[in-house]
């Protein structure tokens, strides 16, 4: 896939006013980052102060949810559900419990209140958050993908493009650091509740911004430009369980 070189202007100087958001919908913990400048994604601080919020929700009766943090620190409770990303994709329902009143969700559904959480303690510093890029674990199947796009719409969002967490992991690999025009790096994500890796060949290519372009809008590198480059990443293979992660190997100690 062609992925992103140096940008040499802020979102600013570009006359963006809705920038590409880069999102971790992750199972046990979801971030939100953005490229604001050159080629490397800044992280958001939350309203709490922490750059990742727990991937929890807990009803609190009626239309009331709490997500991130709190809810995380009742997660054991009936009305919580926490990983719900290890159910994406399936027939599965999440039953929540609150006093004598029960509400029957789909992970889709739970996912799409985690997205707006995230948004909501993003919207600190950045106001308007709609077009989005979320990742997924590499061994995601299409339903999976699918269901993960449509949480995304449920909450509001633009959803621009899905991306693969290892893949998305080598879009910021310094190539020019190295020295080297190509190079085989095997990526694997450790989360807290999956685990993936894939095997990529990342190469040096030439300067088409083309699809940064269409993220960024016009971002004034021309392929004259020799400060510019692109990146061509080919997965050679991949794998990954989605019942193996930093919780799973807690559980077992």
């Amino acid at each position: 896939m062609e992925v992103f070189g140096q940008a040499t202007k802020t979102l600013e100087e570009m006359g963006k006013k809705t920038p590409a958001y880069g999102i971790d919908l992750g199972t046990t913990n979801s971030c939100i980052a953005v490229i604001q400048a050159g080629n490397t994604p800044k992280v958001i601080k939350l309203k709490d102060g922490n750059v990742t919020m727990p991937s929890c929700v807990m009803w609190k009766g009626g239309d009331k949810f709490v997500v991130g943090r709190e809810a995380y620190k009742n997660r054991y409770k009936a009305s919580a559900i926490y990983s719900v990303k290890r159910l994406m994709g399936t027939d599965e329902k999440v039953v929540l419990q609150y006093g004598m009143k029960t509400k029957v969700m789909t992970p889709v559904e739970v996912s799409a209140k985690i997205l707006e959480g995230l948004v909501e303690q993003a919207s600190t510093d950045f106001k308007d958050i709609k077009d989005v890029v979320i990742t997924v674990p590499a061994y995601f199947n299409n339903r999976q993908v699918e269901d993960t796009i449509k949480a995304g719409e449920m909450a509001g969002l633009n959803v621009l493009r899905i991306l693969r967490e290892p893949t998305a992991a080598s879009l910021v690999y310094d190539m020019e650091a190295i020295g080297r025009d190509e190079i085989n790096v095997l990526v694997y994500d450790l989360g807290g509740g999956t685990f993936d890796a894939s095997l990529l060949r990342i190469k040096k290519s030439g300067g088409d911004l083309s699809e940064l372009t269409n993220l960024y809008g016009d971002l004034g590198v021309g392929d004259s430009d020799e400060s510019s480059y692109s990146m061509l990443d080919n997965v050679i293979d991949t794998d990954g369980d989605s019942r193996l992660g930093g919780d799973d190997i807690d559980r077992e100690l």
